[in-house]
């Protein structure tokens, strides 16, 4: 084209612009702009969108918003799709209040908020446990017209059972299936699994009849929810029958799965199930993970059997299965009990060998194991690295 004196247009630069930004060329894209303005052809506010449509997405937010500023110095004011991108990628990162200032912005500009912002909004306050002031919007978008659909009630929902409001969760759902929009199998597995963990198993059975009634079938997530209900309580044989009953309707038990009644078993003192599901496990040519490992190894140690624990514990490395912090820990801590210091300070070695940070609760496991053995050198040891690790954590 320019070969040609055929000088590139704003609906040529916008092309490529769009193009580099969904190959992944950001900054590429962010130098055509810059390219753009020095050759004299002003962006339009589809470019301008474009290119901060894709650095929200990428969470580099601020440089969104410096993009803004130059796009409204060239005389453009920002569209309401301009911000709830803005929005959208402020809430991502936890940005609430400059989300909502946007909020305001946008209303004095008067540019009108969509559905998309106020959902946006409602999913952000809910994730920093914003919940009151989650509710309100939600009553403003009413207000303004706005019918809430599956995305806000999901919101809702998912919200209300993070912040410990059961109740009124269950409520919302409810009048979502009696009136309000179509309830997909997401929104049915977010109920459940609410439900089950506030221990509220009739409810959740009721949801499983809704479901059929919907045309909706529960699949593996769905499963897994109630299976961890029954295995936290303590009700394995009822755990055992979803898992026969999962496996009738065809559906192939995962590693959540698995490791879920594995960690039930072993919480209840059936060590001996724990390690024959352990073993049809490996029968099958599947390799369990590091939790499934770490749920046995914990359930020995607990009753004192380290020598069974340091026998999983090889077995895991064998198969090719990294330990994790938490394993090491749980074994640490059941050596400190037996007044085998040394041996867990060779664990700590060992750990700290392959990479692995310990956390808090390993340094407060040597730390009382050392004061209970009465060594006043590693006592002072632990007690400065117990410190240096608060700091890490915070």
């Amino acid at each position: 084209m320019e070969e040609m004196g055929i000088p590139p247009n704003v609906i040529t630069y916008s092309i490529l612009i769009k193009s580099l930004c969904r190959w992944g060329k950001i900054d590429e894209a962010h130098e055509l702009l810059h390219e753009m303005r020095n050759n004299h052809c002003l962006p339009n506010i589809v470019t301008y969108s474009t290119l901060i449509d894709a650095l929200c997405k990428k969470g580099r937010v601020d440089e969104a918003l410096v993009l803004v500023a130059q796009m409204i110095q060239d005389g453009l004011c920002p569209n309401t799709f301009l911000y709830n991108t803005l929005i959208s990628g402020l809430c991502k990162l936890d940005k609430e209040d400059e989300a909502l200032g946007l909020l305001i912005g946008m209303r004095r500009s008067h540019c009108s908020p969509s559905i998309i912002t106020y959902n946006s909004l409602t999913y952000g306050f809910f994730k920093v446990g914003w919940v009151n002031e989650a509710l309100a919007l939600v009553c403003k978008m009413i207000q303004d017209g706005f019918s809430p659909d599956a995305y806000t009630c999901s919101s809702l929902i998912n919200g209300l059972f993070k912040a410990g409001k059961t109740e009124e969760a269950y409520d919302v759902f409810i009048q979502m299936i009696e009136s309000g929009p179509f309830t997909d199998q997401v929104t049915f597995n977010g109920v459940i699994n609410g439900l089950c963990k506030d221990g509220q198993m009739d409810k959740a059975w009721d949801c499983f009849q809704i479901m059929s009634k919907k045309g909706l079938h529960p699949d593996v997530v769905t499963y897994n929810s109630v299976i961890a209900a029954y295995c936290r309580t303590r009700h394995m044989s009822m755990a055992f029958q979803m898992l026969e009953k999962m496996t009738r309707k065809g559906l192939e038990p995962d590693k959540v799965t698995c490791n879920t009644i594995i960690d039930g078993l072993c919480k209840a003192g059936d060590l001996a199930s724990a390690h024959l599901l352990m073993n049809k496990i490996l029968d099958e040519g599947k390799v369990p993970d590091v939790m499934a490992y770490s749920s046995l190894i914990n359930g020995h140690c607990k009753i004192g059997q380290m020598d069974e624990a340091l026998k999983l514990f090889k077995s895991m490395e064998m198969v090719g299965i990294a330990a994790d912090v938490v394993t090491y820990t749980t074994l640490i801590a059941t050596l400190c009990k037996e007044d085998k210091l040394n041996a867990a300070l060779l664990m700590l070695d060992e750990m700290r060998a392959k990479g692995l940070v310990p956390n808090e609760v390993t340094y407060n496991t040597l730390f009382w194991g050392a004061r209970k053995r009465g060594d006043c050198e590693k006592n002072l040891f632990f007690n400065e690295s117990n410190a240096k690790a608060r700091l890490c954590s915070k």
